[in-house]
């Protein structure tokens, strides 16, 4: 089992996005890569069953609609700013940031491991979004799962070590 991975343990993370392709365009690639992860599991020697991988697309309104969804993060949905990825050839040009709560999609994840875990995997699938749909254009994308008591961006460990190296 990879790290913080247990027999019963699952994590979540979700990634907010704007992008042209059409839900059923990203569902596509989300099989691909969700097929990919399990299969790479199943290697590890893990049963398929509860602990699949498990992708999926929706609409960010619709999650913020949904009762179901955790009220802590429907409130950094609404509050917190996004900053888009931009091209070296279009960096001339300034671009603002867009609140959470106006990017149309959402992929969630859910895996076995922590949350932390989650995050880690569905990051390079959101890189991969980027690459297929938006390689010409500003993709504003995030990645966040929940911590101890919140929600929070999620950090590859040498944003965090780079950030915590700028602050000293």
């Amino acid at each position: 089992m990879e790290r913080g991975e247990t027999d019963t343990e699952r994590g979540e993370a979700y990634s907010f996005f704007n992008c042209d392709a059409s839900p059923d365009e990203i569902g596509q690639y989300l099989g691909l890569v969700q097929a990919d992860l399990n299969q790479k599991q199943e290697a590890r020697g893990q049963k398929p069953g509860k602990l699949e991988t498990k992708l999926t697309i929706r609409e960010t309104k619709d999650l913020i609609s949904d009762p179901k969804t955790d009220r802590k993060l429907v409130d950094g949905i609404l509050q917190d700013p996004v900053q888009p990825f931009v091209p070296e050839a279009l960096r001339a040009q300034k671009y603002d940031p867009i609140l959470m709560k106006d990017l149309k999609y959402v992929v969630s994840i859910e895996t076995p491991g922590s949350n932390y875990d989650a995050a880690e995997k569905l990051e390079p699938v959101m890189n991969g979004i980027a690459w297929y749909y938006a390689q010409d254009k500003p993709f504003w994308m995030t990645v966040v799962c929940r911590g101890e008591d919140d929600y929070g961006e999620y950090q590859t460990p040498d944003e965090g070590e780079k950030e915590e190296e700028v602050s000293k």
